[in-house]
């Protein structure tokens, strides 16, 4: 169940991230708000790692390093995140030195595993005691976190009125939520000497993508307004990553999975010849389905869309394109035809 969890939060963070960066990869609120959701997705990876396969002391101390680590990355992406939006403003890169300097110290200071004296994990039970280092360490992400909250916050003030003070105010509560669930998993609890809801400390972020995702549909949140607004498209990178994503698990289900239980049942030294020979040739198929659709979705109406060009650039005036897709191609086919008549 556990395992479940983690991986439904994986996946929910995975989509959020890409919707949000291939909506307007140029822009540097996308940008930032898409590393923000990396280090979360990483976050999540590492606890599947930890507790849902992990034991012994070699992976719990992976596993703890790179908690470490990843903190202090998510808080950098929060303060550049909390500079840019929603103005999608200049980074001020003196004070980004200036404040993110004693990283250059911790972050390598964390993965050495300085961060603590002693750590025990048998599987289940896991114990920790800290170093003086790990409380500084803390204050620092604290600090981080309280100065990006503060500026996001005087801006709502700013924009309180208008449709960004709505798309702050959904930020601000996701981030009060997220943090003070995380916060009492990852840290208050621990040092109480409870760590039962350390394993499910990043199925919270849940709490958060929810929020995201009513803002996104209701406040328009980190959407770019532009003349294809209004014609409620279903775009095309959209249907590729769509296209892509039904591809793979339709593949996996149908070949990965018998080809490792027919190449592992035996427990022979010819296994993995078995598993590597006939994983090779089963990704021919889903490799050509993608190909398939790609050139349905993009490449055959462009190449319609230019046969046309051609023709009316020939002195063919008149010429139509039969393209009734909802998406940029299909918009583009009914302007061509309204200009080529």
């Amino acid at each position: 169940m556990l395992l479940a969890l983690l991986l439904l939060s994986l996946f929910t963070l995975v989509l959020l991230g890409f919707y949000v960066f291939v909506a307007a990869p140029r822009s540097r609120t996308h940008q930032t708000f898409a590393a923000f959701i990396a280090c979360l997705a990483l976050w999540t990876i590492n606890d599947i790692v930890m507790w849902g396969f992990g034991g012994g002391r070699a992976i719990a101390e992976w596993w703890a390093g790179m908690s470490f680590g990843l903190s202090l990355l998510l808080q950098f992406a929060f303060v550049v995140f909390a500079w840019v939006f929603p103005e999608n403003g200049e980074v001020p890169v003196r004070r980004a030195a200036v404040m993110f300097a004693p990283g250059a110290v911790l972050f390598p200071a964390a993965l050495a595993g300085m961060m603590w004296q002693g750590l025990e994990f048998d599987g289940a039970a896991f114990k920790i005691k800290l170093t003086p280092l790990a409380y500084a360490f803390g204050l620092y992400i604290y600090g981080l976190f309280a100065y990006g909250f503060v500026l996001l916050f005087r801006k709502w003030r700013r924009y309180r009125a208008s449709l960004w003070g709505k798309q702050l105010a959904a930020i601000l509560f996701a981030l009060v939520i997220t943090a003070t669930l995380k916060t009492l998993a990852n840290i208050a609890l621990p040092l109480a000497g409870v760590y039962s809801l350390l394993p499910v400390g990043s199925v919270f972020v849940l709490v958060g993508v929810i929020i995201y995702a009513y803002a996104i549909t209701n406040f328009k949140l980190f959407s770019i307004q532009s003349a294809l607004d209004q014609f409620r498209l279903f775009p095309i990178a959209y249907k590729v990553a769509f296209s892509i994503a039904v591809v793979a698990v339709l593949s996996f289900a149908l070949f990965q999975i018998p080809i490792v239980w027919w190449s592992f049942t035996a427990q022979t030294n010819e296994a993995w010849r078995r598993y590597l020979v006939f994983s090779v040739v089963t990704a021919l198929v889903p490799n050509l389905v993608l190909v398939a659709l790609v050139i349905r979705i993009i490449s055959r109406p462009l190449r319609r869309l230019t046969e046309a060009a051609v023709d009316v650039a020939g002195g063919a005036y008149g010429a139509q394109v039969g393209l009734t897709s909802n998406d940029e191609v299909g918009l583009l086919a009914a302007s061509f035809n309204e200009m080529s008549r």
